[in-house]
């Protein structure tokens, strides 16, 4: 084991010690394959992470119509995706944007592992800060219902803080696009859309091999994930109001893929009622889930 594998593992045991959780193997295993991925690309020297405006290879082009719009240095890196304790087990892969961590003003925010100390929970799933967002909330609300639960249970508020941090534990959270450019919501440029799936997102796939990729908008999201059609090979794609899905494949791995509307848009339990009748149609075999 080399020294960056070393040094990111006695971080990431770190930032469980204030719990009674112990960070697992397979949580180990896999954040160091994404950091060799980061490593080789380049966007990753030691644990340092240099900003992507500089550093990635494909900055040229995908800065080229937002020269003014870069993010301070301190935040302007890659971040390794939270990973689960408990993710190997379930395998539903989370994916959107420009997600809590990268809207935040606080300046602890950023860095190789902020999304490690957003979302980190005890063995007792009991919730931690941020668990109780509404960003929290409405993921595990999907998650809820993908694995067979009542769309009901979001209605009338069920799910308490510490079943939203068991689901958590059974995730993991990508971001579609690594750069956050500051002004106009952080949108991501279409040079960043255009290359950010194929350089980073299909090799972090292939690292977490998801049963379900479930991504979070209809509009921006949706339309741009299915540029992976080429570099991920889609199987189908079939859109329906609140829920697009589809299938595709991943070095050999077959990754149903769930779009839904984002918890930041305020009809977003609009996806609710047709995600639950994916699920029960997953259940019985009639996808391809």
């Amino acid at each position: 084991m080399g020294r960056r594998e070393k040094v990111l593992e006695a971080e990431l045991r770190k930032r469980f010690d204030a719990s009674s959780a112990q960070v697992s193997s397979g949580q180990i295993r896999m954040a160091q394959e994404i950091a060799s991925l980061y490593e080789s690309a380049g966007v990753l020297d030691g644990l340092e992470t240099p900003p992507l405006h500089r550093s990635c290879n494909r900055h040229c082009e995908c800065w080229k119509n937002a020269s003014n719009r870069k993010p301070n240095d301190a935040r302007a890196g890659i971040g390794l995706p939270w990973i689960g304790r408990k993710y190997e087990s379930h395998r539903i892969a989370i994916a959107g944007i420009n997600t809590p961590v990268r809207e935040s003003g606080d300046p602890e925010f950023g860095g190789l592992l902020a999304q490690w100390e957003i979302y980190e929970s005890d063995e007792l799933g009991t919730a931690r800060r941020y668990k109780d967002s509404d960003f929290a909330y409405a993921v595990s609300a999907y998650v809820h219902v993908l694995n067979g639960g009542s769309p009901e249970d979001v209605r009338q508020s069920r799910l308490t803080p510490s079943k939203t941090a068991e689901y958590w534990a059974g995730c993991a959270l990508l971001e579609l696009v690594k750069c956050s450019p500051v002004g106009d919501r952080s949108a991501p440029t279409e040079e960043m859309w255009n290359v950010c799936l194929g350089e980073f997102l299909v090799g972090e796939l292939a690292v977490l091999q998801p049963r379900v990729l479930l991504v979070l908008g209809l509009s921006k999201s949706s339309e741009r994930v299915s540029l992976l059609r080429e570099v991920g090979g889609w199987d189908r794609f079939d859109r329906r109001k609140g829920l697009h899905t589809g299938t595709i494949k991943v070095d050999g791995h077959a990754t149903s893929v769930v779009c839904v509307y984002h918890p930041g848009f305020y009809g977003w339990r609009g996806s609710l009622d047709p995600l639950a009748e994916y699920a029960i149609a997953a259940a019985q075999g009639r996808t391809s889930r």
